[in-house]
């Protein structure tokens, strides 16, 4: 047998054997109350244009962390608006989620609250103004 052969058989135990994790992704179950797959928007000004870098910074420190706790599935971004402007807000910053249960048992996370209890008043610190909405997919 190639260790290749070998490498594949093992994969194959290791998603049928503990079904509810594949490959380091969670795997959560759908009832009817739950949303799959949406996304958090927080459309934004800024106090000044230096603080970019700290919301560069931010989006990377809780990428890096949600990757840590092993969901890989999750992206937060912060995005600028680009050529003409439409519309109040010139920033977004977004997150990806899989699901409600997976967005709660991130938030639950102690590591997470820490995280997010020592960033967040910077965060307020830094917008001007901005609102807050979810999105689902709807294709």
């Amino acid at each position: 047998m190639t260790k290749f052969t070998g490498f594949i058989i093992l994969v194959v135990v290791h998603i049928l054997v503990i079904p509810n994790t594949v490959l380091g992704q969670d795997i959560t179950n759908k009832d009817s109350n739950s949303v799959v797959g949406f996304r958090t928007v927080y459309s934004i000004n800024l106090n000044q244009v230096e603080d970019e870098a700290e919301f560069v910074v931010i989006a990377e420190v809780f990428n890096k962390l949600v990757a840590e706790l092993g969901y890989q599935n999750i992206s937060f971004s912060f995005w600028k608006v680009t050529g003409d402007i439409e519309g109040p807000y010139k920033y977004i910053f977004e997150s990806t989620w899989p699901d409600q249960e997976t967005f709660d048992k991130v938030f639950k996370n102690e590591k997470f609250k820490v995280t997010l209890n020592s960033w967040y008043p910077i965060f307020q610190k830094m917008i001007a103004e901005g609102n807050y909405n979810r999105y689902i997919l709807l294709n």
